[in-house]
């Protein structure tokens, strides 16, 4: 599919949600206590130096080469989003790339990326994420629903 100019919009949008959504649950959620909204999920804010699960936990070089590494797959997905074939091949990797995109620059500003959303069911809890890690599930999922997602 010929890439569009509107779909930077999908990207800068998702980014947006992401950064926004972060800096409201800093401003308004008590830092490492969780808030009840109803049975499954709370905001509980916490920051995570490391990447997925806090895989890398540390400021040094773990910091610059997450960076570095995300950068890298941000760049690689901007190249397939313009041999993408189909509008929903394109949303999915847009969606990846604004998440993405939302995580690096929290963690260009502030060392770390904000979590602040708390899934659990009973005792299970899933590890804290954010508006970005979201978009980056959902663009996953469509892009696997896409029929392009085994051939990356």
């Amino acid at each position: 599919m010929r890439h569009k100019a509107y779909f930077y919009l999908i990207i800068l949008f998702a980014t947006l949600m992401d950064t926004i959504s972060k800096c409201l649950a800093v401003r308004d959620l008590p830092f490492l206590t969780p808030v009840k909204i109803f049975p499954g999920l709370n905001l509980y804010l916490t920051d995570n130096t490391g990447a997925a699960f806090s895989f890398l936990n540390g400021g040094g070089w773990e910091k610059v080469f997450l960076i570095l590494i995300a950068l890298g797959l941000i760049g690689f997905l901007v190249f397939r989003l313009h041999r993408a074939k189909s509008k929903l091949e394109s949303i999915a990797l847009c969606l990846i790339i604004g998440g993405a995109l939302g995580n690096v620059l929290n963690r260009l500003v502030t060392g770390s990326v904000i979590d602040f959303i708390d899934l659990y069911v009973g005792h299970y809890h899933w590890p804290t994420f954010n508006i970005g890690d979201s978009m980056i599930v959902v663009g996953v999922g469509l892009f696997l629903v896409s029929g392009r997602g085994a051939c990356i």
